[in-house]
């Protein structure tokens, strides 16, 4: 399995989490004004959903999508197309499903066909070939570690992540083709609330009203 996420958002996040954390436990401790854990209790809830939580997983069986409060399982079965704008963009029939962890800074080129660097599943895309397409039209990556889902300089990017994608699905038909993967017939996309994403969503909440409430009292 090869899990792509944006590493300095990811980081952010974290840093967001531990002083919200921190904030609101030595609020408590103190026994200080309450809008003091409220803050830390907001902040550490959209440090999670916003950066530290998001994240895109490729597997031999299909693709998994982890955005703030929802997971997305993909099988390659249902898998039509990654698109690439201001975020990656999974297509599965007429339904798309963003990918909040794979967002645009600068670099805002469209996805395309993934490396010529051949091999099924596990063996060529997600191997990590040196050789892999950048995301930008006729651009290989620089440096041999770039690795797969990132560009020329090592950054993980819709466009990458698309190309990615593509190459990995087609890496995919040709096992079921050549017989050594079997599709499964009643593979389905699938939907599910994530529990921490939830809780992340609850400590929000529960900041922005405790803030309200301090500043009307």
């Amino acid at each position: 399995m090869l899990v792509l996420r944006q590493w300095p958002t990811v980081v952010g996040g974290v840093v967001a989490v531990l002083a919200g954390a921190a904030l609101a436990l030595s609020s408590l401790a103190a026994r200080e004004p309450f809008p003091l854990v409220w803050w830390g209790l907001a902040l550490a809830g959209l440090g999670w959903l916003l950066a530290a939580g998001p994240r895109l997983a490729v597997h031999d069986r299909g693709l998994v999508i982890r955005n703030p409060l929802r997971t997305v399982r993909v099988p390659w079965e249902r898998f039509d197309l990654a698109t690439a704008r201001w975020v990656l963009i999974v297509w599965a029939g007429d339904v798309k499903h963003e990918v909040f962890g794979i967002v645009s800074h600068a670099d805002r080129s469209a996805g395309r066909a993934g490396s010529p660097t051949g091999g099924v599943l596990g063996g060529g895309r997600l191997a990590g070939a040196a050789d892999e397409l950048s995301g930008r039209p006729g651009e290989r990556a620089a440096r041999p570690n770039a690795g797969p889902g990132r560009d020329a300089r090592g950054r993980v990017t819709p466009g990458a992540a698309a190309a990615l994608l593509t190459g990995a699905h087609e890496d995919w038909a040709e096992g079921v083709a050549e017989g050594v993967l079997v599709p499964d017939p009643d593979a389905r996309v699938t939907r599910s609330v994530d529990p921490v994403g939830a809780l992340a969503v609850l400590a929000v909440l529960a900041g922005a009203l405790g803030i309200t409430a301090a500043i009307l009292a």
